[in-house]
């Protein structure tokens, strides 16, 4: 505990406590600080904290492949504490709760559980609506960790948008009953986010989660998962040609997502462009879809699966 002392009268007078960092989460003072004391603190000033009092709360959207435990995950997160939302024309609906963690109130958004973020089906379109329109502060990609190859092809769309990302490691005990072995520190280093271990049905592991979510709020955002050689000159030269007039991407994707998801034949995203641009830019497009197609590196799914294997 950090102690200020205030003069007065030429006498030392013990002011109110600061809490330090490692008492988060922890006694009367929970809460009203989050990095305080910490290199992690922003210049030694609550000023710019999420978690601060008197600072605007969290909003974190929930996405994963279809029976992942996010649902579960988002009750316990969320309690009662839940409304719907549904998109004009659109029938699959997002779910929205409040959360209170550390002291803050966090608008938790539960997305549809899709397998990608390409608008091929309603629930893809309504899930990516959730991650992107408006922005959250952070996404959290639930997996399920006894088919983490199939769940982790979500997390490298995911990663695209420039936000930043928490991982949760869910049904852990399902893939130690199967077997399979896995270290988080060491999957979190390989995807260069954190990740949680949880567990949607006992709830053991939210509190960490919070955490990993407030600490994310105040970082970088996720590093996009680097494809082939060949795929990445792709995604290069589409975001070259739409960078001019839309330099941070469309429909709140990020310039990287948009690029891949044009080159992917989406057409939400083609629409976004107007005619004039996309005019401009489908050939761009074209080109590099035939040289993939030569390099065997076309479709892009492929790509991503061999990033994550």
């Amino acid at each position: 505990m950090q102690l200020r002392r205030r003069w007065r009268g030429g006498k030392a007078r013990e002011a109110r406590p600061v809490p330090s960092c490692h008492q988060i989460g922890h006694g009367p003072q929970a809460g009203s600080c989050h990095q305080i004391g910490t290199a992690a603190c922003p210049g030694g000033s609550c000023a710019t904290c999420p978690l601060y009092p008197g600072q605007g709360g969290l909003v974190v959207a929930l996405a994963g492949n279809p029976n992942v435990g996010k649902s579960s995950l988002f009750n316990h997160l969320t309690g009662s504490r839940v409304t719907t939302a549904n998109y004009a024309g659109k029938t699959v609906m997002l779910s929205k709760g409040r959360s209170v963690a550390f002291g803050k109130v966090m608008t938790v958004i539960d997305t549809p559980g899709t397998y990608s973020l390409q608008g091929f089906s309603e629930d893809q379109i309504v899930a990516r609506h959730g991650l992107t329109n408006p922005k959250p502060n952070v996404i959290v990609v639930v997996v399920d960790a006894s088919n983490l190859s199939r769940n982790l092809q979500l997390f490298v769309e995911v990663a695209d948008l420039g936000l930043p990302v928490v991982v949760a490691l869910n049904l852990e005990d399902e893939a130690r009953r199967l077997g399979r072995i896995i270290e988080p520190d060491r999957l979190a280093s390989k995807l260069g986010v954190p990740v949680v271990v949880t567990n949607g049905q006992t709830g053991e592991g939210i509190r960490n989660l919070c955490e990993a979510v407030a600490r994310a709020a105040m970082s970088r955002p996720a590093s996009p998962v680097r494809l082939s050689p060949e795929a990445e000159r792709a995604i290069s030269e589409v975001e070259e040609a739409v960078s001019a007039e839309f330099p941070e991407g469309v429909g709140g994707l990020g310039l990287r997502a948009t690029a891949r998801l044009l080159i992917e034949g989406d057409a939400e995203t083609w629409s976004l462009l107007g005619d004039a641009l996309a005019g401009r830019v489908r050939p761009v497009v074209d080109e590099v879809k035939r040289n993939l197609m030569a390099a065997g590196a076309w479709p892009l799914a492929t790509e991503r699966v061999k990033a994550i294997a």
